[in-house]
């Protein structure tokens, strides 16, 4: 058979048609793996700027700027939100990928977080009132995917 006439015959396109499309896909899905992978690196990154600012407090003149970062930490928060529900929901394969990746570090992270809210609650005057108010702010459904121990 001549290249010329199999070039020509409908079984050689057919071939390449789904080579193209097994393709495409393939890079689709890696596409999207990348996109998953990176919005769980953000959200790390903001959880990890939150413990910060939580860090920072120290004494009661410490809780406005506080407050004003925690408000500027929940807007990125709905923004890394909204860019989760956007996204198709992870393979449970992926879910364990990511989960084995960045599960220590968010673990350790909502323990910090847990320690951070405990100290200023008991050790800085008015942080009661801050926690609570924090409490209150994180009841909120964005809030919530960020900071409730929700994990990849």
């Amino acid at each position: 058979m001549s290249v010329k006439r199999l070039i020509r015959s409908g079984w050689f396109w057919g071939a390449v048609s789904l080579l193209g499309v097994t393709l495409a896909v393939f890079g689709y899905t890696l596409s999207l793996r990348g996109a998953v992978d990176e919005l769980v690196r953000e959200q790390l990154r903001v959880k990890q700027q939150f413990v910060r600012v939580l860090e920072a407090v120290r004494a009661p003149g410490d809780l406005p700027g506080a407050w004003t970062k925690v408000l500027e930490q929940q807007e990125q928060g709905k923004l890394l939100a909204a860019r989760a529900n956007n996204l198709p929901k992870p393979s449970s394969q992926l879910r364990q990928e990511l989960s084995a990746r960045y599960g220590a570090e968010i673990l350790a992270l909502q323990d910090k977080y847990r320690a951070e809210i405990k100290r200023i609650r008991l050790d800085v005057p008015g942080g009661r009132q801050f926690c609570d108010d924090l409490e209150k702010l994180a009841e909120g459904p964005d809030w919530s995917l960020m900071y409730q121990g929700q994990s990849p």
